[in-house]
């Protein structure tokens, strides 16, 4: 149970990234974000109640998906600046993003905790212009991660090397239309340690995932049915069944509500997961036996890129914190 529990804390954590139906182009895609942004600086404050209203209190850490942060990005939307700092103004960290010829070259880190440390990613590209090695450096420590490509230039291998000790190993299977359909991770040349199967409809979306742990206690098996609705909203968060669901429901082809239903058992929370037409998350629920354990919503002001530049957020109907973000365009 512990470790089907675990697998869908791993679903929920991508669910933003996976949730989403046109795969992004550039880094303010990724974001959600629209036009021609150069900055985008956001604070994080505290959202007080008092009597039957609530007032923006001090200014407090990073939360969740919630950043004390100023992020820079160049005319062709790609991130070229990040920096996160804490409720006092002291700089917590700073990313810095270098190109050559539109293509990421080097990513440098730099984390001010504690001592501190920096860490360097160097790409490597192909004359396809895809990644072909990716060369991560940190004090004495370096890891490099060579991609192996098939004639439609997908990445079919990922190997991890450690000077020259294999650390891992990825291999990926891709259908006639491109689909992966397996990948098999290993923790050297002859070991699995994990491997995800799939299958996909007519549309290519992708129906079913059978993922298979290897473990030293054992061998796990998970497997999690996709059902997407188009314009036609499901009312009952039903699941009869031994595997775990997730409900993608779509209108006009967005995004609206993102559902995880585990199998029957003793323990089960569901998660639901609402989006608006901006495609910014507005409610996320959890649910355990038909009642509501916790409720997130999330209101929004916008701009007119339609760009959220105020964001108050609730937990159990009581204020929580307030975002204010500062939009710079070109």
């Amino acid at each position: 149970m512990k470790a089907r529990f675990f697998s869908i804390l791993i679903i929920l954590t991508i669910a933003f990234s996976c949730s989403k139906k046109v795969i992004p182009k550039n880094d303010l895609t990724q974001a959600n974000l629209n036009g021609e942004v150069k900055q985008v600086k956001s604070e994080l404050y505290e959202l007080v109640q008092v009597n039957d209203t609530f007032e923006i209190g001090q200014q407090v850490n990073s939360r969740s998906f919630d950043r004390n942060e100023i992020l820079v990005f160049n005319k062709e939307g790609n991130r070229v600046f990040k920096k996160e700092f804490l409720s006092n103004g002291k700089i917590e960290n700073e990313s810095e993003y270098r190109y050559e010829k539109g293509k990421l070259k080097k990513l440098i880190e730099n984390d001010y905790y504690g001592r501190g440390s920096t860490s360097i990613s160097t790409y490597f590209y192909n004359q396809k212009d895809s990644i072909s090695k990716i060369i991560y450096s940190n004090d004495n420590f370096e890891r490099t991660v060579i991609f192996e490509r098939n004639k439609g230039n997908r990445t079919i291998k990922q190997t991890y090397f450690v000077e020259d000790t294999i650390t891992g190993i990825l291999i990926m299977k891709f259908d006639e239309n491109q689909n992966i359909i397996k990948k098999t991770k290993y923790k050297n040349e002859n070991t699995p340690i994990q491997i995800v199967e799939k299958l996909y409809n007519r549309n290519n979306l992708i129906i079913e995932e059978k993922i298979t742990d290897y473990n030293d206690w054992g061998t796990l098996i998970d497997i999690v049915t996709y059902k997407n609705y188009q314009d036609e909203y499901p009312t009952e968060l039903e699941n009869n069944s031994e595997n775990t669901i997730i409900e993608n429901i779509f209108k006009k082809n967005i995004l609206i509500e993102y559902r995880i239903i585990p199998p029957p058992s003793d323990y089960r929370i569901i998660t639901v997961q609402k989006f608006n037409h901006q495609e910014n998350l507005t409610e996320n629920l959890r649910i355990e036996n038909g009642d509501t354990l916790d409720s997130w919503k999330f209101n929004y002001i916008l701009d007119d890129k339609n760009n959220w530049i105020k964001k108050y957020s609730f937990k159990n109907y009581k204020p929580l914190t307030f975002t204010k973000r500062e939009i710079d365009y070109y």
